[in-house]
Protein backbone atom coordinates (compact mmCIF):
# COMPACT_ATOMS: atom_id res chain seq x y z
CA UNK A 1 0.00 0.00 0.00
CA UNK A 2 2.91 2.40 0.59
CA UNK A 3 3.68 2.79 -3.13
CA UNK A 4 0.04 3.65 -3.82
CA UNK A 5 0.01 6.18 -0.98
CA UNK A 6 3.10 7.81 -2.48
CA UNK A 7 1.54 8.02 -5.92
CA UNK A 8 -1.72 9.39 -4.51
CA UNK A 9 0.17 11.99 -2.49
CA UNK A 10 2.17 13.09 -5.54
CA UNK A 11 -0.99 13.34 -7.64
CA UNK A 12 -2.70 15.35 -4.93
CA UNK A 13 0.26 17.75 -4.70
CA UNK A 14 0.26 18.23 -8.50
CA UNK A 15 -3.51 18.06 -8.89
CA UNK A 16 -3.73 21.23 -10.92
CA UNK A 17 -1.10 20.01 -13.40
CA UNK A 18 -2.72 16.57 -13.60
CA UNK A 19 -6.13 18.06 -14.38
CA UNK A 20 -4.65 20.36 -17.03
CA UNK A 21 -2.77 17.44 -18.55
CA UNK A 22 -5.81 15.25 -19.01
CA UNK A 23 -8.52 17.79 -19.89
CA UNK A 24 -7.29 19.71 -22.96
CA UNK A 25 -7.54 18.16 -26.40
CA UNK A 26 -3.83 18.68 -26.94
CA UNK A 27 -0.77 19.68 -24.94
CA UNK A 28 2.48 21.40 -25.66
CA UNK A 29 5.39 19.03 -26.02
CA UNK A 30 7.77 21.92 -25.37
CA UNK A 31 6.21 22.57 -21.98
CA UNK A 32 6.16 18.87 -21.13
CA UNK A 33 9.83 18.56 -22.02
CA UNK A 34 10.75 21.56 -19.89
CA UNK A 35 8.86 20.14 -16.91
CA UNK A 36 10.75 16.86 -17.34
CA UNK A 37 14.06 18.78 -17.43
CA UNK A 38 13.20 20.68 -14.25
CA UNK A 39 12.24 17.47 -12.44
CA UNK A 40 15.49 15.82 -13.51
CA UNK A 41 17.48 18.81 -12.27
CA UNK A 42 15.69 18.62 -8.92
CA UNK A 43 16.53 14.90 -8.65
CA UNK A 44 20.17 15.57 -9.49
CA UNK A 45 20.41 18.29 -6.85
CA UNK A 46 18.71 16.02 -4.30
CA UNK A 47 21.09 13.18 -5.21
CA UNK A 48 18.33 10.83 -6.36
CA UNK A 49 19.19 10.65 -10.04
CA UNK A 50 20.98 7.50 -11.13
CA UNK A 51 24.03 8.15 -13.25
CA UNK A 52 24.34 6.25 -16.50
CA UNK A 53 27.57 4.55 -15.44
CA UNK A 54 26.15 3.19 -12.18
CA UNK A 55 22.99 2.04 -13.94
CA UNK A 56 24.98 0.03 -16.48
CA UNK A 57 27.35 -1.40 -13.86
CA UNK A 58 24.50 -2.89 -11.83
CA UNK A 59 22.99 -4.63 -14.90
Amino acid sequence: MKPLVGIATALREDQRAVVQGITPCCNSGVDEGRITDVKLQKRIVAGRAASHSSATESS
